[in-house]
């Protein structure tokens, strides 16, 4: 796979042009197929299909019989074949002049006769889509049904292949295949479906479970249908082998939703529809090469946090939604890890909803290597909005307030011209949301805020504007010209009024400032110049007059622009304006940052329903399927806000002396999270630390730290070279700072103390995954891997290599070997010791687990009992009185991707296995003896910080083992492990108890059990709390 600089990552952002996916088909496939799910219901799902001819005949000229049990049709009118016409294109209107004579028939679709297509069985309707695309689509709704269907029979050639259906609604869609609003026809009319390939019972089983059935039941009912498992023979390569069961997941699309199964390979990623993505060819899969993927975001699904989006070097992203959070995190883990190049350097791309991507993304728009556009791009996906994913597209400003002047007066824009009036009157204040630009309109929206605060109950919220500033409603409100399908799918077959219509730029921005129901935001193709296509009317599409006998078309544009091309051109120029890139970080305040929830909020007059807030963890709460549905629903269709990604004012591009900050785990920030008064502090209430540049008589490195305290990166963020002073953005988590408290915090502070700033020299290590170690200045390096050492500091540790002080003189010490033997810090180190071999087994942050022999001197006398802890640390027949030297030799090794932070090694069955948690937050078991990986689980959502193995306690039923990890996350988690001879092993997929007390993230861990009550757990917290856990089998803690 080429490599990529993340400038080209963000640029597979925005799509060249959106393609729609509502089908899954490919056009070289010739496929007219006019059917998709947008013909639908909101939210309704295709079940099965199947090859029809269709007739239909209105009730009241039906005669019907009945004889020995069996309903037979005595009479089926027929009349001039079925059409039905429209006249809103030229091509249309010619075929209208050609065919009169099939005009004078009244409502046609009543008499069909004979008329071949797809009968398609819906999970709220019947839809028959007739091969002659002439015809239009007919949808028959459940709820609009007279009667049930019935099998009915004509002779004896025909038994069992036709039913008959009465409806008293009909609606007709797509005819001549011209987008349009639907027809409605209230009549009661009959129709029979014969079946050309299979009997009329399969359809009558599947009906009979639909119809009349709850949400909950539906829901129920559809998941059988769902399973299909994948069709080997759909693979690219023969030889390829599945790494992954079948996956039940959903295809996203923009109010498309496809049902299907997922598998990944070592090359590719399939996606097999569970209703076949062509009517005539039901195994087919879709397909990616994996080699193609330049990046993935986790993404939303409603409310959920369970659905993962990849961009492709070419063509369109993807965006699937699992089962669960924790599939998407097993299959995002088997995703290969990809490389780019930024600054002639090789590091791992993250996921843009990592906190390292965002990190590098400021780094590049400061430098001027991104625009601003490109920028609000990365911050989007970042905070979880995606362009498939309507309730929540990408937010963009409105920059211009100008759309009546002749001429835009770009010396204000540029900064030439400093007067504040003429830049009010160019541009949108981006200091305040769009409900706050007009004043008078904002004391209504106080009022009304100070009227819904109710003291006798707390938990009401109150809330300034009733509407988002992003919405489906609101995204296909601009897009109506280009996205018809859709507009008509959200409005129930129709546009909206033509008042209400996107139909001039003036009376649009007019609008944001005066009506009270609107406060929405803009989108990013009003800055993209190929995106013509919401400003002029290419497809003819009938839209309607308004009061004042305007018919509805192209847009109108401000008298500054002389084409759309040029409107798009100069809206763009605006945002990259240098008086835009000045005020752009008070709007993301507003959007993305401080401002977004809590008290900064309600200052700043940002305060959306509380529903627009709703988080996975809110919904977790509700008890009720109803009540979550609701939920779910009012969020979906009325907005949600992004996740916030900052929590201070966002830097300036220029600013080189104020501190910002970036949430740690930002883009996964929910309100609850968001509230607190004092998220600008550390846990014990004090401001977080200014980073301050270290000065040194030697050649600058560019590293940041204070006398007192160095922030530190994760062993995925790797800034670049370049950054000025203060710019770095803090980390906010506390395991991310070293301060005084902390064991290296000490040390430093301790040396520091005796000398200048001016001394110090900052020596600063990143690692690479496979070991090699290296130089990395103007970087931060892995969490654990830096040096810090001062002239003064490096004598001291001189003078006190290879020497020991004892308190005793009976004990003793001989230094037996020192080597080099990983490319980072060593992270855990296990000893075992034994008459037949003894190793140790070591793991490091540069990724990777040793496993080294321990070769003894001969002859060698065992040691004395009290120098066995200082004697004996590479053998246990080492000799404190042996002259001759001992060797450790590296054994063998295991390499992984990420760092891996914690060990635990237990031996049993006559196995040996180590356990090393990383942080890619997989546990790993790795045979000592076998020499291999033996199992792997995904047990946090953060680097795990702790492992540790007890043998199972007398009333546990949990295998061999209980293995207890703790992590970043801010969980304890239980696994029931088995081990069994010959080193194999089985680890739980969940665990057996999770403990959530925790207020910080946990860095270290450990248990044991106690007879007869449980087993005693503790783990210390990076903000210095310690907390301990009993936990008993029968599930107390």
């Amino acid at each position: 796979m080429d490599t990529k600089t993340i400038v080209d990552v963000i640029k597979v952002l925005y799509p060249s042009r959106y393609v729609s996916r509502d089908d899954n088909r490919s056009a070289a496939d010739g496929n007219k197929q006019r059917f998709s799910t947008l013909l639908l219901e909101h939210g309704e799902q295709q079940l099965q299909d199947w090859g029809v001819i269709a007739s239909s005949s209105p009730l009241r000229r039906s005669k019907l019989a009945s004889s020995n049990g069996t309903r037979i049709q005595k009479e089926i009118l027929t009349s001039s074949s079925y059409l039905l016409q429209s006249s809103s294109s030229k091509s249309s209107r010619s075929f209208v002049k050609n065919n009169r004579r099939f005009i004078k028939a009244k409502e046609p679709y009543i008499n069909m006769s004979s008329v071949q297509g797809r009968l398609r069985l819906c999970s709220k309707s019947i839809v028959f889509e007739p091969n002659d695309i002439s015809k239009g689509v007919i949808r028959l709704p459940f709820d609009k049904m007279i009667k049930p269907p019935t099998i009915i029979a004509f002779n004896s050639n025909l038994n069992d292949k036709t039913i008959a259906v009465q409806f008293k609604r009909v609606t007709v869609m797509k005819k001549n295949n011209i987008i349009s609003p639907y027809e409605y026809f209230e009549k009661k009319v009959e129709f029979t479906f014969t079946f050309e390939h299979s009997t009329a019972q399969n359809f009558m089983d599947l009906f009979a479970k639909l119809f009349r059935a709850s949400p909950l039941d539906l829901e129920q009912i559809m998941k059988p249908l769902f399973d299909q498992p994948f069709d080997p023979s759909n693979f690219f390569n023969m030889n390829e082998q599945p790494r992954t069961n079948n996956l039940r997941v959903f295809m996203l699309a923009p109010l498309v939703k496809t049902a299907g199964c997922a598998i990944l390979t070592e090359t590719r990623i399939y996606f097999q529809p569970f209703n076949g993505v062509q009517t005539t060819m039901s195994n087919k899969a879709l397909s990616w090469a994996l080699s193609d993927i330049v990046a993935t975001a986790r993404r939303y699904h409603r409310l959920r946090d369970e659905a993962l989006e990849l961009f492709f070097d070419c063509g369109p992203s993807i965006l699937f939604a699992f089962d669960s959070y924790k599939q998407r995190e097993e299959i995002y883990r088997l995703l290969p890890k990809h490389r780019i190049v930024l600054e002639s350097d090789e590091v791992v791309v993250p996921c843009h909803t990592d906190t390292s991507f965002l990190y590098q993304t400021i780094l590049l728009w400061k430098r001027g290597d991104i625009d601003n556009f490109e920028y609000l791009l990365a911050l989007n996906s970042a905070a979880g909005r995606s362009y498939l994913d309507l309730s929540r597209y990408p937010v963009f400003p409105w920059v211009l307030a100008d759309y009546s002047s002749a001429k835009l007066d770009w010396s204000i824009a540029n900064g030439s011209n400093e007067s504040e009036s003429a830049a009010i009157e160019m541009f949108r204040d981006l200091s305040k949301p769009v409900g706050a630009l007009n004043e008078e309109r904002l004391k209504s929206f106080r009022a009304r805020f100070e009227s819904m605060k109710d003291d006798a109950n707390p938990e009401h919220q109150s809330f300034l504007y009733g509407t988002h500033y992003s919405a489906p409603g609101y995204c296909l409100y601009y897009l109506v010209r280009s996205m018809p399908e859709h507009m008509l799918c959200l409005q129930n077959g129709k546009y909206d009024a033509p008042d209400r219509l996107f139909h001039a730029m003036s009376q649009c921005y007019a609008s944001l400032l005066t009506n009270p129901a609107d406060v929405k935001e803009s989108i990013p193709q009003f800055f993209d110049s190929k995106s013509v296509d919401i400003l002029l009317n290419l497809s003819g599409l009938q839209l309607g007059v308004t009061q004042n006998g305007t018919v509805l078309d192209d847009i109108e544009l401000p008298r500054w622009a002389k084409s759309p091309k040029e409107f798009l051109k100069m809206n763009r120029k605006a945002l990259e304006s240098e008086y835009c890139s000045q005020k752009l970080p008070l709007w993301i305040d507003l959007i993305f940052g401080v401002k977004a929830r809590g008290d900064e909020a309600l200052k700043a007059h940002n305060v959306f329903h509380p529903t627009s807030y709703l988080s996975p963890k809110d919904v977790n709460k509700m008890k009720t399927y109803e009540e979550r549905m609701q939920a779910e629903f009012q969020a979906v269709e009325f907005g949600i806000c992004p996740d916030v990604l900052f929590s201070a004012a966002h830097p300036k591009k220029t600013d080189k002396s104020t501190h910002r900050s970036i949430l740690a785990d930002a883009g996964r920030v929910f309100v609850q999270d968001t509230f607190d008064e004092s998220e600008n502090k550390t846990r014990d209430g004090s401001a977080l630390p200014k980073l301050h540049q270290v000065s040194s008589p030697q050649k600058s490195t560019n590293t940041y730290a204070s006398p007192s305290k160095l922030a530190l990166a994760t062993s995925t963020s790797k800034l670049t070279e370049g950054l000025e002073n203060e710019d770095v953005p803090a980390l906010m988590k506390e395991n991310l700072v070293l301060d005084e408290g902390s064991s290296q915090g000490a040390e430093m502070a301790k040396y520091d103390a005796t000398c200048g700033e001016n001394e110090l020299k900052v020596r600063t290590l990143s690692l690479r995954g496979n070991g090699e170690q290296r130089e990395n200045k103007g970087t931060r390096g892995t969490f654990g891997a830096e040096e810090l050492l001062s002239p003064r500091r490096s004598a001291l540790l001189a003078e006190r290599k290879h020497s020991f002080r004892y308190s005793d003189k009976e004990w003793s010490s001989q230094l037996l070997s020192i080597k080099e033997m990983h490319g980072g810090a060593v992270s855990g180190c296990c000893l075992s010791i034994n008459d037949e071999k003894s190793f140790l087994v070591t793991t490091s942050l540069d990724g990777s687990l040793m496993v080294h022999t321990l070769q003894a001197a001969k002859n060698s006398l065992v040691p004395d009992r009290r120098s066995f802890i200082a004697a004996s640390l590479v053998d246990q027949t080492s000799n404190r009185k042996s002259t001759e030297d001992q060797r450790l030799h590296p054994h063998r090794s295991h390499h992984s991707s990420d760092p891996l932070a914690c060990l635990a090694l237990v031996h049993y069955a006559g196995g040996h296995i180590a356990f090393a948690g990383s942080h890619d937050d997989v546990v790993l078991a790795y045979g000592i003896n076998s020499a291999c990986g033996l199992a792997s689980v995904y047990s946090h959502r953060d680097a795990i910080r702790g492992v540790t193995l007890i043998p199972r306690p007398p009333g546990c039923k949990f295998g061999t083992h209980l293995m207890l990890t703790a992590s970043w996350d801010a969980t304890v988690k239980v696994w029931g492990v088995r081990i069994m001879k010959g080193e194999k092993i089985h680890i739980e997929k969940d665990p057996v108890v999770e403990f959530f007390d925790a207020d910080t993230s946990i860095d270290s861990l450990d248990a044991i059990s106690i007879l007869d009550l449980g087993i005693a757990v503790a783990a210390g917290g990076t903000d210095g709390s310690l907390i301990v856990w009993l936990w008993r089998f029968d599930g107390s803690k």
